[in-house]
């Protein structure tokens, strides 16, 4: 048994089911069975773990969603191998992980709004991970200067927070960004909402693009850059396979 384990987040936010999809799809091709598992972070750090980990039902582990060293701490003591897909600091012991290629999502998003005319853009930052943060960031602002274009600012959230506070500031200043960069398509809902309250219509006085699968739910529909994630999930069951037989 192979557990996807998704912490702090809802299984409902295409980002992770899509994960899910792709583990499970990879999973299931090599006879293995794949199993959902979602649990709060305080639950896991206090070692209130999911049923099926305490009595040793699963094999090996894809972890996803809000996780730091002291979770991954109480993990390992169930002695069951782990795979963790995201960048995270989880201490200075050696651990497996797949890593999605935001870096490289981040320069198709912002090479293609400024295809389209844009000059001046934004963007939010709402990553689960310290490292993560860095990383977009940075290769945001590397990308618009490299095209000589115009940084209208950065709304930066912090794990698990509200998006809407920062992202009001951004959009309410003058000098607005036309563009808005967002690497989460699990935030298109409330990005929508914030922008309706403050009068700004998609796309005629905003253009919005995502990263991940589009999601129909919202109008108008959501421009994403979708980067492939079979290659991530196949990787991932690889290494905990490998940890597995080992």
């Amino acid at each position: 048994n192979i557990a996807f384990l998704l912490i702090d987040r809802s299984f409902k936010d295409l980002s992770y089911a899509e994960e899910f999809e792709a583990i499970a799809d990879t999973v299931s091709n090599q006879g293995l069975l794949p199993v959902y598992l979602s649990a709060k972070s305080e639950d896991i750090r206090e070692g209130r773990l999911p049923a099926a980990l305490k009595n040793r039902e699963i094999d090996g582990i894809v972890v996803s969603g809000l996780y730091d060293e002291e979770e991954h701490r109480q993990l390992k003591c169930l002695g069951i191998p782990i795979v963790v897909l995201g960048n995270y600091d989880l201490g200075g012991e050696p651990w497996a992980a797949c890593e999605i290629d935001y870096r490289g999502a981040i320069r198709l998003m912002i090479d293609r709004m400024s295809d389209f005319g844009h000059r001046r853009f934004g963007l939010l930052d709402c990553s689960s991970a310290l490292e993560t943060h860095h990383q977009i960031e940075q290769t945001y602002l590397d990308r618009i200067s490299k095209r000589g274009l115009t940084d209208a600012g950065i709304a930066n959230v912090e794990a698990a927070g509200d998006i809407r506070v920062p992202l009001r500031e951004l959009l309410s200043k003058s000098g607005r960004p036309t563009a808005l960069v967002v690497p989460l398509i699990g935030e298109a809902k409330r990005v929508y909402a914030v922008c309706e309250e403050l009068g700004l219509k998609v796309p005629e006085d905003i253009s919005i693009i995502f990263h991940g699968q589009s999601d129909p739910s919202v109008s108008p529909s959501t421009a994403t850059i979708h980067v492939e994630i079979n290659g991530l999930a196949k990787s991932a069951v690889s290494k905990l396979t490998r940890a597995i037989e080992d």
